[in-house]
C-alpha cells in the first residue's frame, strides 16, 4: 500500500520503503497549508503554553494537534479556557476530554477508503468517532460501493464557540504517494477533504483576512506582525480563456489594517481604506504571483 512502497536497487531487487507517518506533525501543518491557502492568518498550538496569549480579536480560529488520552488537565482546561474565550477551534483525529466541546462520541475504529468519487487505502485512514450533537459536513466509506456513513469532517455550534473536528489523519486521506514524493511528511490530495475544509474555515470564521476576486490569495503574519499577502493566478488547465490581464480587487481585513504601510512588486491602487479593512486593485498577468506586505499591524 501507499504506506509501504518500494524500490528498484541496482541489482535489480525490491527493497521496501517506510513512509514514516507522524500523523499528529502532518495534521497541523495540513491544516495550516489550507488556512493559509483560503486567505487566513489563524495559529497554530504547537505549545500548550501559548494559549494563554490567544483570543477572538488575534485568532481567527485555533488549530489543535490531536488530544489524545493522557494529556494533562491543565492543558484540557486550557483549552475549555479558550473556547469561553470565544476562539472557534478545529482539531484531528482525538479529542480526548474534550468530546462535547466538539459534539462526538468514541466508537469502534471504522477504516476509511472512499469519499466522494475517490478510492485510497492506508494503513491509518480509520475514523474513531460518532457525531454526538455535530454536524457532518463530509461523509465517507470503508469503500467504493458501501454506504457513506463515516462521519469524516464535522462543525459543531456551542454556547460560547463553534468547532470543527476531523475524524481522521487528514494526510491519510488520499495520501500522496511515497514513491513518488521522498521527504519527511506527505500531503492529502483528496479534493472533497479540500473543499469540506473550506467549507469548515468559512464556518468558523466567516470573513477570512484575505480575499481575493481572482486567483488564489494566501495570507501570514510575520514575526514582526505585519500582514504578508501572495496573490497569485491560478489558471485551468485546459481550455481557459481568460483575457490577461485580469485586472481584480482583493480585500485584507484585520485590527488597524487602514493605517498600514503597504509594499508591493506590482503596480496597484487603494480603494477603499477603513480602520479594520482594505480593498486593493491590481491587474494579474498569467501564471503570475504578486506580493504585498502591510507593515505595522499587529504589534
Amino acid at each position: 500500500d501507499e504506506c509501504n512502497p518500494c524500490m528498484r536497487t541496482a541489482r535489480d531487487e525490491w527493497m521496501p520503503l517506510s513512509d514514516i507517518c507522524n500523523s499528529a506533525e502532518e495534521d497541523v501543518a495540513y491544516g495550516f497549508e489550507q488556512a493559509v491557502v483560503n486567505g487566513y492568518t489563524t495559529p497554530v498550538v504547537t505549545t500548550f503554553g501559548d494559549l494563554a496569549n490567544l483570543k477572538a480579536d488575534n485568532a481567527e480560529f485555533v488549530i489543535l494537534p490531536p488530544i489524545v488520552e493522557g494529556t494533562p488537565k491543565a492543558v484540557l482546561d486550557g483549552i475549555r479556557a479558550l473556547a469561553a474565550r470565544g476562539v472557534p477551534l478545529l482539531a484531528f483525529e482525538q479529542v480526548v476530554g474534550l468530546e462535547d466541546l466538539f459534539g462526538v462520541k468514541r466508537v469502534a475504529d471504522r477504516k476509511i477508503g472512499y469519499v466522494k468519487g475517490e478510492s485510497f487505502a492506508h494503513k491509518l485512514a480509520k475514523a474513531r468517532y460518532a457525531a454526538d450533537g455535530a454536524e457532518t459536513v463530509l461523509f465517507a466509506a470503508e469503500k467504493c460501493g458501501a454506504k457513506e456513513d463515516i462521519p469524516l469532517v464535522l462543525r459543531k455550534t456551542g454556547a460560547s464557540c463553534r468547532t470543527v473536528f476531523v475524524n481522521a489523519p487528514a494526510a491519510a486521506i488520499r495520501r500522496a504517494s511515497f514513491r513518488t514524493v521522498y521527504h519527511w511528511g506527505q500531503d492529502s490530495l483528496s479534493e472533497p477533504l479540500k473543499a469540506a475544509m473550506r467549507e469548515a474555515f468559512a464556518f468558523l470564521a466567516p470573513q477570512p483576512t484575505v480575499k481575493s476576486e481572482h486567483g488564489l490569495a494566501s495570507a501570514v503574519v510575520t514575526e514582526k506582525g505585519d500582514i504578508a499577502v501572495v496573490v497569485s493566478d491560478e489558471p485551468p488547465i485546459y481550455k481557459d480563456r481568460t483575457a490577461y490581464p485580469v485586472p481584480f480587487r482583493f480585500t485584507v481585513r484585520a485590527p488597524g489594517i487602514g493605517n498600514a504601510k503597504i509594499e508591493s512588486d506590482t503596480d496597484y491602487s487603494v480603494v477603499t481604506r477603513e480602520r479594520d479593512s482594505l480593498v486593493i486593485r491590481a491587474a494579474m498577468d498569467r501564471d503570475t504571483a504578486y506580493f504585498f506586505r502591510f507593515g505595522g499591524v499587529r504589534k
